[in-house]
């Protein structure tokens, strides 16, 4: 097989000759194939593994809550105050999250794999909601682990 690299970037160049160093050319080559097929399949390999596993996705967050920044988050998180609309929005989000992840463990034999793909929060309650129920998870599977070294 051959390959040929033309390229008229100067700075292209000079990025490959730093990073190739003392190696032949050929076996920089060879290597950098090789690297980009094992990042290729790696890849693959993470494509397939999700395909597997259902997006998890927040419930809609209420109207009033959405344009909320972090700090009246905060705010609303040092009053300590269960009854505060911020608290118990916060709350029924990390609540739903949770129960998800719940019900995805007991339909996999109460397992749950190294990752699962999550709808990213895209406001500052459903990122705060978001911690707090990847808190709780992380705690008691901390827990759970425990017991069972134990």
């Amino acid at each position: 097989m051959y390959i040929t690299l033309d390229s008229s970037r100067d700075d292209l160049h000079r990025r490959l000759d730093a990073m190739r160093g003392d190696k032949p050319v050929e076996q920089f080559a060879l290597d950098c194939l090789q690297h980009g097929l094992q990042a290729l399949e790696f890849q693959r390999r993470q494509i397939l593994e999700l395909k597997k596993h259902p997006l998890l996705q927040f419930p809609e967050t209420r109207q009033e809550f959405r344009d909320l920044d972090e700090e009246a988050i905060k705010a609303a998180a040092a009053e300590k105050n269960p009854a505060n609309p911020i608290a118990v929005e916060v709350t029924r989000l990390a609540t739903a999250y949770i129960a998800q992840v719940n019900d995805y463990a007991r339909q996999n034999g109460n397992r749950l794999p190294n990752f699962l793909p999550v709808d990213v929060p895209k406001v500052a309650i459903e990122k705060a909601a978001f911690h707090v129920a990847a808190g709780a998870i992380r705690s008691t599977l901390q827990k759970q682990n425990a017991k069972t070294a134990a």
